[in-house]
């Protein structure tokens, strides 16, 4: 009897600008949180759906934006897909004249206190990095990236910070923005993480975050600008009534996430509108396809992410396969192909109808790197995690973090985490800061995971971000998530 083939829909998400890096990160937060390595398209985002009765989906809880410390040239971090705080972006093409930032000083990232913010509005902004001086301060210029928005108040905080205010005239445009910094009128460095300046009454773009088990079901967020007033006309409606939107959950006045519901929908593609009082503010049309399940007779698979995507060889890594319609045999018609590695053992459980875990094997003999692979059905690829983990090397630090939180005239620890420390590696490691008041005791040896030192921060250093530089023998160390820590203000 011939295998029964269902209908399955797949929410395909056409970003309004070319696609980058998410912003869903942490202000002050102690590591730093990296563009994602993970199988995640940043072209689109899928939802699939089956024709079985739908359960109610589950809204994605909604993390306020934070500023990240900041690391040197790090590792980015697989991690799990999180709704974004702005819709990823990739900043313009710049020339950068990294040749005249002096020798001694290094320019690591651009981040904001808010990152969406409206027309008429002044954002908080830090520069970070090393080396900063009074001096530099004077060479240096800022650019918003954009005419209408001012760059104010730019002053030295730390050796590792500046801040300053941007300022959001009346008339600038809905839209994404990335400051330069400028020396001698040429950009020497340009913000990789943009804000977002969004006019009232309209919308910046439209971007799904999640999906239900059965497949019916996906949550989308719309990226806003509304008065509660306002969200009163506020709505979204799909080009088919097949497709229903439901379960309404605003976050005035930047966001309102929302789910879409497949109920009747033959193949084909349809699109969703968002109106304000009956009139259209923003069309996507094509944004839901219908496509047919490739895993077993009603499953399709979204996205895999890692558990931890750092690993050293002879580990057990462990993989979460989200999609949807899977039955609890598909697991074992399910084969893993690791690129270049001829032979790795794994094994795939279904869990839930939209949910797998899958573990592979790491060969001892495995090489240091970047890995990606494949998931197969039969000979046909279903699901693909390009460099979905890093072999690391022995001796590899992962982050540093001050804990507890340390002020002026206080003592902490300084916690060094990473994978195989050995005893003298850890003996023989040194740290420097560009702040003379931060005094740092000799690391020690915990466990292979671990190493801790003391640190006393004198009373006269002033609160703020400063960049521990860490060296073992005359190589740096440069943990994959950063290490720079904060000196909190006394309270």
């Amino acid at each position: 009897m011939a295998r029964r083939v269902l209908v399955a829909v797949v929410i395909v998400v056409v970003l309004a600008v070319v696609l980058g890096v998410w912003m869903a990160r942490r202000r002050r937060a102690q590591q730093l949180t990296t563009a994602p390595l993970v199988p995640v398209s940043t072209q689109a985002v899928t939802v699939p759906v089956v024709p079985v009765p739908a359960t109610t989906p589950v809204a994605l809880p909604l993390k306020p934006a934070k500023k990240p410390a900041a690391a040197p040239k790090p590792v980015p971090k697989p991690e799990a897909a999180v709704p974004p705080v702005v819709p990823p972006m990739a900043p313009p093409p710049v020339e950068i004249h990294e040749e005249l930032i002096p020798k001694n000083i290094e320019i690591i990232r651009v981040y904001y206190e808010h990152s969406l913010t409206g027309p008429g509005s002044t954002v908080n902004f830090d520069i970070n990095g090393s080396g900063f001086t009074k001096e530099f301060e004077q060479m240096i210029t800022v650019e918003s990236g954009h005419e209408n928005v001012a760059v104010k108040n730019l002053h030295l905080v730390t050796p590792n910070q500046i801040e300053g205010q941007l300022v959001v005239d009346e008339k600038t445009p809905t839209g994404v923005i990335f400051p330069r910094v400028l020396i001698q009128g040429k950009v020497v460095f340009q913000a990789t993480d943009p804000f977002a300046v969004i006019r009232p009454c309209e919308v910046l773009n439209l971007v799904f975050t999640a999906m239900g088990e059965t497949g019916r079901t996906g949550r989308f967020r719309v990226f806003t600008n509304l008065t509660e007033d306002m969200y009163k006309k506020f709505s979204v409606e799909a080009s088919t009534p097949g497709i229903v939107i439901t379960d309404p959950m605003p976050s005035l006045p930047f966001i309102v996430d929302a789910t879409v519901n497949i109920n009747m929908a033959v193949g084909g593609e349809y699109g969703l509108m968002v109106k304000l009082g009956g009139k259209t503010i923003f069309d996507r049309p094509g944004i839901i396809r219908v496509v047919r399940p490739n895993v077993g007779d009603t499953g399709l698979i979204q996205r895999i992410t890692a558990e931890d995507g750092y690993h050293r060889p002879g580990d057990q890594a462990k993989f979460m396969i989200q999609g949807s319609g899977f039955q609890p045999q598909d697991g074992g018609i399910l084969k893993v192909k690791v690129k270049g590695v001829d032979v790795a053992q794994s094994s795939i459980v279904v869990l839930a109808p939209g949910r797998m875990d899958m573990t592979l094997d790491i060969p001892t003999d495995a090489k240091e790197g970047p890995y990606s692979f494949s998931v197969l059905s039969g000979d046909q690829v279903v699901g693909e995690a390009p460099n979905a983990f890093v072999v690391v090397p022995k001796n590899w630090a992962r982050s540093l973090n001050v804990d507890p939180p340390v002020t002026p005239g206080g003592k902490s620890s300084l916690v060094l985490l990473g994978r195989d420390f050995d005893k003298d590696f850890v003996k023989g490691m040194t740290m420097e800061a560009d702040e003379p008041g931060l005094v740092m005791g000799p690391f020690k040896w915990v466990n292979a995971g671990r190493a801790t030192a003391e640190i006393t921060v004198k009373p006269e250093v002033v609160p703020g971000d400063y960049w521990i530089r860490l060296s073992a023998g005359k190589e740096p160390v440069l943990p994959a998530f950063g290490s720079i820590i904060q000196v909190g203000e006394k309270k």
